[in-house]
C-alpha cells in the first residue's frame, strides 16, 4: 500500500495553491470506498471538494459556495453539502491570502515606466495605486479584475504581484497580516513539542525568540494570532510590530518548531 505523501492543490475557484498531506489512513479509506476517498478543504468564501484516488491522485474536484445551502457544524469541522456530511480539512493557504502590496509611487508617476506591460499588468497596478496607503491582497484584486470583465484567478495574480515587487515598483505590507484574513479565517500558531523538550535545542536563539517560543508553548493546543503574541510579550519589556514577529515565527516553523492552524471565525 501507498505510504503517505505531500501533493499540491490548485483551486480552480480561487487559484489557491497549497500543500495537502495524503495518509496511509486515506489510502485505506479510499481502497475501501469504491477506489475513491474525499477531502475536503475550506477556502473561505467556498469550499473545495476533491476525491483521491488509491494511489493519493486527485481524480476530480468540485466547488460549494459557503452560502445558506451548506451548513457548517459549530466547530467548523464538518460540512454538510447535498445532504452527504464531509470533514473540512485544515490546510495552510497560499501567502496570497494574507499578503498585501502596494505602489511605491503614485501610479501617474509609475505609468510611463511601464508602458511596454500588458494591459493586465497595467490593471494589476492602477488598482493598487486606487486602494491609497490601505494595499490589496491578490485575492481583492481578482474580485476588482473580475468586475472589469478580466479573467483572473488568485494564484497568476499572486506571481504577478510577487514579479512587481522584485522589480521595485510595489512594496509588501504584513505588519496588519492577522486582521486582514480575520475576515475568513485567523492563523494561529502552536509549538510541535512541549517548551520543556524544544528549550533545550533552541537555547542558542536570543532570548527574544526563546520567549516567543515559551509563551507560544504556554497556550498548549490554543494557539496564539500574531495581535495575540504581541500582547503577550508586552509585559515582558519585548515591543514588535506584527510584520517582524510573523516572520519571526514563520521562520520557527519552517526550522519545525511551530505549527500553523486555521482557527474558525
Amino acid at each position: 500500500m501507498l505510504s503517505s505523501k505531500i501533493i499540491q492543490v490548485t483551486c480552480p475557484n480561487c487559484g489557491a495553491r497549497e500543500a495537502l498531506e495524503i495518509t496511509e489512513k486515506d489510502i485505506e479509506r479510499a481502497s475501501q470506498s469504491m477506489g475513491l476517498v474525499t477531502k475536503t478543504l475550506d477556502h473561505g468564501t467556498h469550499i473545495l471538494l476533491l476525491y483521491l484516488d488509491t494511489d493519493g491522485n486527485v481524480r476530480r474536484e468540485n466547488v460549494f459556495p459557503k452560502d445558506e445551502a451548506i451548513k457548517i457544524s459549530k466547530d467548523h469541522k464538518t460540512a454538510i453539502i447535498e445532504g452527504e456530511a464531509y470533514k473540512i480539512e485544515e490546510t495552510e493557504l497560499s501567502p496570497a491570502f494574507y499578503k498585501r502590496y502596494m505602489l511605491k509611487k503614485p501610479w501617474a508617476e509609475l505609468k510611463p515606466r511601464v508602458e511596454h506591460f500588458s494591459e493586465e499588468n497595467k490593471n494589476v497596478l492602477e488598482l493598487l495605486d486606487n486602494s491609497a496607503t490601505a494595499g490589496m491582497m491578490a485575492p481583492e484584486i481578482v474580485d476588482k479584475l473580475k468586475a472589469q470583465g478580466i479573467e483572473a484567478s488568485v494564484g497568476k495574480t499572486f506571481e504577478q504581484l510577487e514579479s512587481f515587487k522584485k522589480m521595485g515598483h510595489i512594496s509588501e505590507i504584513v505588519e496588519t497580516a492577522e486582521e486582514i484574513s480575520a475576515e475568513t479565517f485567523t492563523r494561529v500558531y502552536v509549538l510541535k513539542k512541549p517548551w520543556a523538550e524544544l528549550q533545550e535545542k533552541v537555547d542558542h536563539f536570543s532570548e527574544e525568540n526563546k520567549k516567543i517560543l515559551e509563551i507560544i508553548g504556554s497556550s498548549k493546543d490554543a494557539g496564539y494570532t500574531i495581535n495575540e503574541l504581541k500582547e503577550e510579550l508586552s509585559p515582558h519589556g519585548i515591543e514588535s510590530t506584527a510584520g517582524k514577529l510573523f516572520e519571526q515565527i514563520e521562520s520557527f516553523k519552517k526550522m519545525g518548531h511551530v505549527a500553523s492552524k486555521i482557527r474558525p471565525k
